[in-house]
């Protein structure tokens, strides 16, 4: 009942949970580096993170344990419609970004490198103030992901790898 003594509708009710939810920010996101905060369960967040001299743009979502989806080498925003999906943004903290070169993300300088690549998804990861994810890479993003859980295996909690390319390695 509201003070005229009549009782609340839906709407009424909606934009009441709406205004107690705004009290109280689940994430502090302006402690990352954000200048916004995330006020329900699946927020989105977009926004460009600096790592070794480059920015990278970045779309989080949701709340959770971290999954870091590395983007392939065809387009910039294929592994988006997984990363969005509703079974995943309920449970899970999605991370997802544009490697150098593509999209919203500084230029790349020199030739493609696994190593790079990998490097910036484990400085993307420390300035988001994230200790370990799950990553999840198709094609050469697999090969980016089995770089990264070679050379910062503290920072992969699990891989998801679709399609990994073979590398070539000298001493084969």
């Amino acid at each position: 009942m509201d003070e005229g003594g009549e009782s609340k509708g839906a709407p009424a009710r909606q934009a009441a949970e709406a205004e107690a939810n705004q009290a109280k920010p689940l994430v502090e996101l302006h402690d990352l580096g954000w200048n916004d905060r995330c006020w329900t369960d699946n927020c989105v967040v977009t926004g460009r993170r600096l790592v070794q001299r480059a920015d990278l743009e970045v779309d989080v979502r949701g709340v959770g344990e971290p999954v870091l989806f590395v983007q392939t080498a065809l387009t910039a925003d294929e592994l988006l419609p997984i990363a969005q999906q509703p079974v995943l943004v309920d449970r899970y903290q999605t991370i997802l970004y544009h490697r150098r070169g593509y999209a919203g993300s500084s230029p790349v300088r020199g030739p493609g490198s696994i190593e790079r690549d990998a490097h910036d998804c484990q400085q993307l990861l420390a300035a988001l103030n994230i200790e370990r994810a799950h990553v999840v890479g198709v094609s050469y993003s697999a090969a980016v992901a089995l770089q990264l859980a070679a050379t910062a295996s503290g920072c992969v909690h699990s891989l998801c790898l679709i399609d990994p390319p073979s590398v070539h390695i000298p001493s084969a």
